[in-house]
């Protein structure tokens, strides 16, 4: 592939002052033994570096760390393009909660490595941006996958909480729900991505009940759709200590979410309810056969509590359904 893109890239602008120019927007990719891969969504961001944005990209540990600094060496012309390595792998949030310390800007987005931006959608986020008529600290966008197919399928209002938020999932469970988020650094670094592995579960849950955001019907990426390309792996294919822990990460991360938000996710969001408490016990079953059973019993009275939580929701929603079934027959 050829990056030497700056005539076209940069042809909106007086290439001797653009280093001059303060981005508006960061977009961070957390990286792992993606280079390959990799080029695709660089080319990607490239293709939008006339606008004012700043790329961090965050090497996790990465055994290819040196096929990376050789493209980043291709591109050193970009001075908004930065390589930031971290020797030891911790995931993808401490990752993007790193990258984020390193960032000019005053909004954050991220993009997956193997995921790429949408042509004019960072611009179009721009405009929204420029136009805010009251403080927001997070704008929702959507996102397509490169098979044309849009996410989320049934959008959110246009102002969000923490009860629409939770309603949009609940309603589109199953049906590609998922936003991508456009974020305040201020705010990144004052409610950090939980680096559990679980974090899109919390981390939304947190900044729709305690900050202000808003929901635009602008594509900004394309996912990509390669199942075998993606860079999670399945639960069933563990087999180190290192990816047990991982999971037991995100098996923590379930039980936050529940013990934290069990109340809002009976009242407004059984069907997502079920679905993080079928998470959590997932991955307690499957970490059982790599690691000491010990492990997952109860170790505080926190987690006994979650017990109690999760029973105590599950009969509420099933009496809830039950009288609602009963009261329509009655008044047939």
């Amino acid at each position: 592939m050829n990056y030497n893109l700056e005539n076209r890239v940069y042809s909106k602008l007086n290439p001797d002052s653009h280093s001059e120019i303060f981005p508006i927007i960061t977009v961070i990719t957390p990286i792992y033994n993606r280079a390959l891969t990799f080029k695709r969504t660089l080319e990607s961001v490239l293709n939008e570096m006339h606008l004012r944005i700043e790329y961090l990209v965050v090497s996790d540990g990465s055994e290819d760390v040196l096929q990376l600094r050789q493209i980043f060496k291709e591109i050193s012309h970009f001075d908004r393009v930065k390589l930031i390595e971290v020797e030891q792998n911790n995931g993808t949030c401490a990752a993007i909660n790193h990258g984020a310390k390193h960032a000019i800007s005053d909004w954050i987005m991220f993009l997956g490595s193997d995921d790429q931006l949408a042509s004019g959608g960072i611009e179009k986020l721009m405009e929204v941006i420029s136009g805010l008529e009251s403080e927001k600290d997070f704008i929702y966008y959507s996102m397509v996958y490169e098979d044309g197919i849009a996410r989320p399928r049934i959008e959110p209002p246009t102002h969000l909480n923490l009860e629409k938020y939770l309603k949009h999932i609940n309603v589109n469970l199953g049906t590609d729900q998922e936003l991508g988020v456009l974020i305040k650094r201020e705010q990144l670094i004052g409610f950090p991505l939980p680096e559990n592995h679980a974090y899109e579960d919390y981390f939304h849950l947190q900044i729709n009940k305690y900050l202000s955001g808003i929901f635009v019907p602008i594509v900004v990426k394309k996912i990509n759709t390669d199942l075998k390309d993606r860079a999670s792996k399945p639960i069933m294919q563990i087999t180190s200590n290192k990816e047990a822990s991982k999971f037991m990460g995100q098996k923590d991360g379930f039980e936050t979410v529940l013990f934290t938000y069990h109340k809002e996710l009976i009242r407004f969001a059984p069907r997502y309810f079920f679905s993080i408490t079928k998470k959590y016990f997932k991955r307690t079953a499957m970490l059982i056969k790599h690691q000491p059973m010990k492990s997952f019993f109860p170790r505080n009275t926190n987690q006994i509590k979650l017990i109690v939580f999760i029973i105590y929701g599950t009969i509420k929603i099933i009496w809830k359904k039950f009288t609602i079934s009963m009261g329509a027959m009655l008044f047939k």
